[in-house]
């Protein structure tokens, strides 16, 4: 396969982790969302440093029926991925549509980048997300 086709299937690779992972969180599936990242994952989260319980936690406490938490949907763009090796980065703005039970509604923008190590397969092992500000 040509370099150029072997850097874009890499790119595709590293690129679908980061899509099932927000896949996965819409679904509430905290066993995908685990196997996306690395035990150690280090989250910085506007201003404020998490970790992979942190993450879990969050995915687990929403009640996916609608009756407590939204019903969230996310939307990724502008993704601009690098492969060197078995690291990659991701940079990409993340949308959100969030749907409350009471009828309120909410569409957080971020900004994000994610870096992620191939061992057996693809982890995420950092991910940086800073809300979007209008200018």
């Amino acid at each position: 396969m040509p370099a150029k086709q072997q850097d874009a299937a890499a790119a595709a690779e590293v690129e679908g982790v980061l899509l099932d992972l927000f896949e996965a969180g819409q679904r509430g599936d905290v066993d995908a969302v685990r196997a996306g990242h690395a035990d150690d994952l280090l989250l910085y989260k506007s201003g404020r440093e998490k970790h992979r319980t942190d993450l879990l936690a969050a995915i687990e406490a929403v009640d996916w029926n609608g009756e407590i938490k939204p019903r969230i949907q996310y939307w990724l763009s502008d993704l601009v991925t690098r492969v060197d090796g078995d690291l990659a980065t991701i940079t990409y703005r993340n949308r959100a549509e969030l749907k409350f039970p009471d009828g309120r509604e909410d569409s957080p923008r971020w900004l994000e980048n994610a870096i992620l190590e191939r061992t057996d397969r693809w982890r995420i092992v950092f991910l940086h997300s800073s809300y979007e500000v209008a200018d």
